[in-house]
C-alpha cells in the first residue's frame, strides 16, 4: 500500500472522520459524517481565515464544535498540510538521490571503461606507426662519378700518372 499522504482536498467523509479523531475530537466526527464535510469542504470551512466569520462560527456549531474546538480544526489543517508539503519535498528529494545514484553509477561505469580502454591507447602511443618500409632508390654512378673523385676509372681515363 501506498504510504504517502493523500491531500486533503482528496480526502472521503471516512478520510476526514478519521482524521477528526486522530486530532482528538472524535466526538464530533459523526457530526462530520452527517453533514458530508469531505476534504473539499473541510478546507472551506476551515482552511483559510473567511471574510464572513459569523457564518464560520455558525458553520463551527453546526458541527457541534466550541470557538476553541473550530481553532484546533483550523491549526491540525494548517499543520497537516504543512506535513504533507514536507512529504512532497522528500519523496523529491528521494527520488533526485536516485537519479543521482543511477547517474554517478553511470559515470563510474563509463570511467571504468575508460581505464581499460586506456592502455590500449598507450601502446598505440608507444609503437612506431607501421609503414611499409622500402630500400631507398639505388645511385646512379654514371660516368666521372666514381670512387676516384672526378677521375674516370680505368687506363687512360685520368690525368694522373696511372698505371693503367
Amino acid at each position: 500500500k501506498n504510504s504517502e499522504m493523500i491531500p486533503i482536498e482528496e480526502y472521503t467523509i471516512d478520510d476526514v472522520c478519521l482524521w477528526i479523531l486522530a486530532i482528538g475530537l472524535g466526538t464530533k466526527s459523526e457530526a462530520f459524517r452527517q453533514n458530508a464535510v469531505d476534504g473539499k469542504m473541510l478546507l472551506e470551512l476551515f482552511g483559510s481565515p473567511s471574510d464572513d466569520e459569523d457564518k464560520s462560527k455558525e458553520d463551527w456549531k453546526d458541527l457541534g464544535l466550541t470557538t476553541l474546538q473550530a481553532k484546533r480544526v483550523v491549526t491540525c489543517v494548517e499543520k497537516t498540510q504543512h506535513m504533507i508539503e514536507q512529504e512532497k519535498e522528500a519523496l523529491q528529494c528521494v527520488e533526485l538521490q536516485k537519479e543521482r545514484d543511477s547517474l554517478q553509477a553511470r559515470v563510474e561505469q563509463l570511467e571504468s571503461k575508460l581505464e581499460k580502454d586506456k592502455p590500449k591507447e598507450e601502446e598505440k602511443k608507444q609503437e612506431p606507426p607501421k609503414q611499409q618500409q622500402t630500400a631507398p632508390p639505388p645511385r646512379h654512378i654514371g660516368p666521372g662519378r666514381g670512387r676516384g673523385r672526378g677521375r674516370g676509372i680505368g687506363p687512360g681515363r685520368g690525368r694522373g700518372r696511372g698505371r693503367w
